[in-house]
Protein backbone atom coordinates (compact mmCIF):
# COMPACT_ATOMS: atom_id res chain seq x y z
CA UNK A 1 0.00 0.00 0.00
CA UNK A 2 1.51 3.29 -1.13
CA UNK A 3 1.83 6.00 1.78
CA UNK A 4 0.58 8.72 1.91
CA UNK A 5 2.16 12.05 1.56
CA UNK A 6 1.08 15.33 3.51
CA UNK A 7 -0.85 17.21 0.86
CA UNK A 8 -2.58 13.81 0.32
CA UNK A 9 -3.30 13.58 4.08
CA UNK A 10 -4.86 17.16 4.14
CA UNK A 11 -6.84 16.43 1.21
CA UNK A 12 -8.08 13.16 2.85
CA UNK A 13 -9.00 14.98 6.24
CA UNK A 14 -11.12 17.81 4.13
CA UNK A 15 -13.20 15.52 2.04
CA UNK A 16 -14.06 13.28 5.95
CA UNK A 17 -14.75 16.46 7.83
CA UNK A 18 -16.84 17.73 4.47
CA UNK A 19 -18.96 14.28 4.53
CA UNK A 20 -19.37 13.96 8.18
CA UNK A 21 -20.62 17.17 8.18
CA UNK A 22 -22.83 16.36 5.44
CA UNK A 23 -23.92 13.07 7.13
CA UNK A 24 -24.97 14.28 10.88
CA UNK A 25 -27.67 17.20 9.03
CA UNK A 26 -30.01 14.15 9.21
CA UNK A 27 -29.76 14.83 13.06
CA UNK A 28 -30.62 18.25 12.77
CA UNK A 29 -33.07 19.78 15.18
CA UNK A 30 -34.64 23.19 15.49
CA UNK A 31 -33.09 26.01 17.83
CA UNK A 32 -32.37 29.44 17.62
CA UNK A 33 -28.49 29.08 18.65
CA UNK A 34 -26.46 26.82 20.40
CA UNK A 35 -27.73 27.94 24.37
CA UNK A 36 -31.30 27.07 23.05
CA UNK A 37 -30.10 23.90 21.36
CA UNK A 38 -28.46 22.86 24.80
CA UNK A 39 -31.55 24.26 26.63
CA UNK A 40 -34.13 22.23 24.57
CA UNK A 41 -32.19 18.70 23.69
CA UNK A 42 -30.30 17.76 26.86
CA UNK A 43 -31.29 15.42 28.97
CA UNK A 44 -32.50 16.15 32.61
CA UNK A 45 -29.45 15.60 34.93
CA UNK A 46 -26.90 17.09 32.19
CA UNK A 47 -28.05 20.49 32.25
CA UNK A 48 -28.40 23.20 34.91
CA UNK A 49 -29.19 21.23 37.41
CA UNK A 50 -25.10 20.24 37.55
CA UNK A 51 -23.80 24.35 38.66
CA UNK A 52 -23.52 27.36 36.65
CA UNK A 53 -19.91 26.58 35.94
CA UNK A 54 -20.85 23.31 34.18
CA UNK A 55 -23.52 25.31 32.37
CA UNK A 56 -21.41 27.61 30.80
CA UNK A 57 -18.31 25.10 30.26
CA UNK A 58 -20.97 22.73 27.80
CA UNK A 59 -22.32 26.46 26.36
CA UNK A 60 -18.50 27.15 25.66
CA UNK A 61 -17.72 24.08 24.06
CA UNK A 62 -20.81 23.88 21.94
CA UNK A 63 -19.44 27.21 20.35
CA UNK A 64 -16.16 25.59 20.19
CA UNK A 65 -17.65 22.81 18.34
CA UNK A 66 -19.51 24.88 15.74
CA UNK A 67 -16.73 27.15 14.86
CA UNK A 68 -14.69 23.79 14.03
CA UNK A 69 -17.21 21.61 12.41
CA UNK A 70 -20.10 23.73 11.56
CA UNK A 71 -22.49 22.19 14.00
CA UNK A 72 -23.56 21.40 17.53
CA UNK A 73 -24.04 17.57 18.44
CA UNK A 74 -25.33 16.13 21.78
CA UNK A 75 -24.85 12.93 21.91
CA UNK A 76 -27.69 9.93 22.71
CA UNK A 77 -26.64 9.34 26.15
CA UNK A 78 -27.05 13.27 26.84
CA UNK A 79 -30.02 14.27 24.61
CA UNK A 80 -33.76 13.81 25.98
CA UNK A 81 -34.46 12.30 23.02
CA UNK A 82 -32.00 9.48 23.39
CA UNK A 83 -30.42 9.90 19.58
CA UNK A 84 -27.63 11.81 18.51
CA UNK A 85 -29.03 15.66 17.91
CA UNK A 86 -27.18 18.09 15.85
CA UNK A 87 -27.99 21.80 15.44
CA UNK A 88 -26.95 24.09 12.34
CA UNK A 89 -26.95 27.75 11.81
CA UNK A 90 -29.50 28.80 9.19
CA UNK A 91 -27.19 29.34 6.07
Amino acid sequence: MKKMNSDEIKAYEISFAKARYEHMKKYSVPAKDPVDFLEKYTKKGYGAERGKEYQESRIESAYEDLEKFGYCMLPDSSSKTGEIVTWYPKS
